[in-house]
């Protein structure tokens, strides 16, 4: 759903709802909805929008200067209408509610929520994962690449063969190729 000879920093990046566990799914109310109901009105809400038609139903971005809400509606409701959100009782539940929540918290405080973050040691072993995957495909021996990772010193004071920074680097690279291979997918929650 993304063109993909260009960034993703360039153009919105919209994930199918069964790929991303943090997609807030709206439907239109039931009848005789309660007067403080949502109402489908991107143009009013908070922050800035990005819309997609697809043969699936509208995607949507919502950025609030702090995080992005993925919204998906199955059909197009009339602007005005009044929405609720549906949440399947699946693995993904607990990601949806926590992000219908911060949705709702947008529309109803009109305050920004942080989004969820990894935490910063699994952050950093991606980031070096990525890194060491792609020293290996540009060439570099494993000895090189935790070099780059870990400093030559460190890697110069123990015998290779037998380091346990060797072992590291080579788990590093398998992680880096698994993610590569569509293991990021995780990242973004369970799926259906």
């Amino acid at each position: 759903m993304a063109d993909p000879r260009r960034r993703a920093s360039e153009q919105p990046v919209f994930w199918l709802p069964e790929l991303h566990a943090r997609t807030v799914i709206l439907t239109p109310s039931l009848p005789d909805p309660p007067t403080d109901a949502i109402v489908f009105d991107p143009e009013t809400w908070l922050g800035t929008v990005a819309e997609l038609q697809g043969a699936d139903g509208l995607h949507l971005l919502l950025r609030d200067g702090r995080s992005t809400h993925r919204l998906w509606l199955p059909g197009s409701p009339a602007r005005g209408t009044a929405v609720d959100a549906a949440l399947s009782l699946d693995v993904t539940a607990p990601f949806r509610a926590e992000a219908t929540l911060r949705f709702w918290r947008l529309l109803r405080e009109g305050q920004p929520q942080a989004p969820p973050i990894l935490p910063t040691q699994r952050r950093a072993r991606l980031m070096a994962s990525l890194r060491a995957v792609d020293g290996r495909s540009e060439g570099a021996s494993y000895r090189e690449i935790a070099e780059a990772l870990f400093g030559a010193d460190r890697i110069r004071d123990e015998n290779w063969k037998t380091s346990s920074l060797r072992d590291r680097t080579i788990r590093l690279v398998r992680g880096g190729l698994t993610l590569m291979r569509g293991g990021y997918r995780r990242l973004l929650g369970p799926r259906r």
